[in-house]
């Protein structure tokens, strides 16, 4: 946090992009929306009665169990963010991931 604030007082980055260390895997994510499909999309509105992510994957989550989606926000449940040391392995954790979310209106 100490450089993120450093590099907007400065309106630059501390240090050059030789002195970075070299990137370490892989990440992606997929991100769950409350849309009704069946209706071109459009979010969906309603309590959520269960939602579980498992553990080993990084939840962003705007819900918990019991949490009522409103249409007065985003349609965005969360985000599943996996990391690995390649992108194979990432998308294979991510996926199995995904088998075991639950979200349960």
């Amino acid at each position: 946090m100490q450089l993120q604030i450093e590099t907007v007082a400065r309106r630059r980055l501390p240090l050059a992009q030789h002195e970075l260390p070299p990137p370490r895997g892989v990440a992606v994510q997929a991100r769950l929306y409350a849309e009704d499909a069946a209706q071109g999309f459009l979010p969906s509105t309603g309590r959520v009665a269960l939602f579980e992510t498992p553990a080993g994957v990084r939840t962003d989550a705007g819900v918990a169990s019991g949490s009522e989606i409103t249409p007065h926000y985003d349609p965005m449940i969360a985000k599943l963010v996996a990391h690995a040391a390649s992108r194979e392995e990432a998308l294979h954790r991510l996926r199995s991931a995904l088998r075991e979310t639950t979200v349960w209106a």
